[in-house]
């Protein structure tokens, strides 16, 4: 049901839309394509799915397997972006801060217990617990494993941001609001992931 719903607004965005900021393909399509295409079309029954309930994301995966460039210049005028994707950021919002937040928390204390050592860390720090569906009939909770991986996104992602001049950071602040995700933009930690050499390590953050 949730997919379901995912699937519904992120049709509604692409009935009006070419792509998922506007009028050219974009990194975000990128993004998407990789794990809407290769993980969920493909697949025999979440493929029908999508082919019953949002043929504007189909027609978008033809256009998506057919385009040859990007371009990031939806972004540099953020009053052109969709506002129905603002609406489905939100949602998912709503779902996924805290998953992160908390799985940020859980993996800085496995690293707080486990010093930094020239072995590479494990594929999963710990485990937390997690709600999807928040507020709908669905809601269900649950306990996951927190990827090594993802909180090596999570970390690189801030940094990169952290690492902005005042006005751009201003720029991206203004979009994560309206996404509904800017209380990520505040996270810390004492124990950064870093990737080397095809292996992930820690070190303690500076």
């Amino acid at each position: 049901q949730l997919f379901a719903s995912y699937l519904r607004q992120l049709n509604a965005l692409l009935a009006d839309n070419s792509y998922v900021l506007g009028d050219e393909p974009s990194l975000g399509d990128c993004a998407l394509m990789g794990p809407l295409y290769a993980h969920i079309y493909r697949d025999p029954y979440s493929g029908a799915m999508i082919r019953r309930l949002a043929p504007s994301v189909c027609a978008w995966i033809g256009r998506m397997r057919e385009t040859s460039k990007t371009s990031d210049g939806a972004l540099n005028d953020v009053d052109r972006l969709p506002s129905i994707l603002f609406t489905l950021l939100r949602n998912i919002a709503r779902d996924y801060v805290p998953m992160v937040s908390t799985a940020l928390q859980t993996a800085d204390s496995y690293l707080a217990t486990n010093p930094p050592t020239t072995k590479a860390l494990p594929r999963y720090l710990g485990k937390h617990a997690f709600v999807i569906g928040r507020g709908e009939n669905f809601e269900a909770a649950g306990t996951r494993s927190v990827h090594t991986v993802e909180i090596w996104k999570v970390q690189r992602l801030l940094q990169q941001y952290r690492a902005l001049s005042a006005a751009d950071k201003a720029l991206v602040h203004d979009v994560a609001d309206s996404a509904g995700v800017a209380s990520l933009l505040k996270l810390t930690w004492q124990h950064s992931v870093h990737h080397q050499a095809f292996q992930f390590h820690s070190k303690a953050s500076d």
